[in-house]
């Protein structure tokens, strides 16, 4: 695991030496929302309080990464069972790390080594893409069962998700609109009735970093 820093990361090092409150303040200024900060500032206050170091907060930092990127597998194989596709895992592994997504390692730049590696860079997109992929898990099974308590708990994944990284919000619109294929009026009218909260918290975000430019 390589040890060199990209110009974003270096921000993210940076950042979460800060207060709380001031994580949230500071990071109104920029594109991405400010969870995955403050959840690595608590990571690093459990795991680093003995000795805090640069070279640990990279250490656990990328490891931070890698475990996201692991569970997200782990839910992948998950849906791709609850859909009924047959796949190797070996094959869906390689799959997701070849693919130039917010999770594979094939996007390389010889400028910035670490910038496009998403499973080893200290950087929200490992977090986002496991609330995405937990969120679709789980409004899967509500649309087999109806179970409500399943279709809440995904918007919750959902917005935990867009507060990692506002772009999946538009993944959520899209599994949204297949529900509204296959569903009921009453399933979409609870579907919906939480989009408007999920949405209330993005243009939220989207204000308060409007407001501080």
């Amino acid at each position: 695991m390589k040890l060199t820093l990209a110009k974003d990361e270096i921000f993210t090092l940076t950042l979460v030496h800060s207060s709380y409150l001031d994580i949230i303040r500071t990071d109104s200024l920029d594109v991405h929302p400010p969870l995955y900060y403050i959840i690595l500032k608590f990571i690093f206050s459990c795991l680093l309080f003995y000795k805090h170091t640069l070279l640990s907060e990279i250490i656990v930092g990328r490891l931070f990464s890698v475990v996201c990127a692991v569970i997200s597998f782990i839910y992948i194989r998950r849906i791709t069972k609850l859909i009924g596709i047959k796949i190797a895992w070996i094959y869906q592994l390689i799959l997701m790390i070849l693919l130039p997504n917010v999770l594979g390692l094939f996007n390389y730049n010889v400028h910035q080594p670490m910038d496009l590696q998403p499973i080893i860079n200290i950087r929200m997109y490992s977090l986002s893409a496991l609330f995405l992929v937990m969120g679709f898990y789980y409004l899967i099974i509500f649309s087999q069962t109806n179970y409500n308590s399943k279709l809440i708990f995904s918007v919750i994944l959902f917005e935990l998700s867009a507060y990692s990284h506002y772009f999946t919000a538009y993944s959520y619109f899209a599994i949204s609109f297949v529900l509204y294929i296959v569903k009921n009026t009453l399933t979409l009218l609870n579907i919906y009735l939480l989009e408007f909260y999920f949405l209330f918290f993005i243009f939220h975000g989207y204000y308060m970093e409007l407001e501080n430019k």
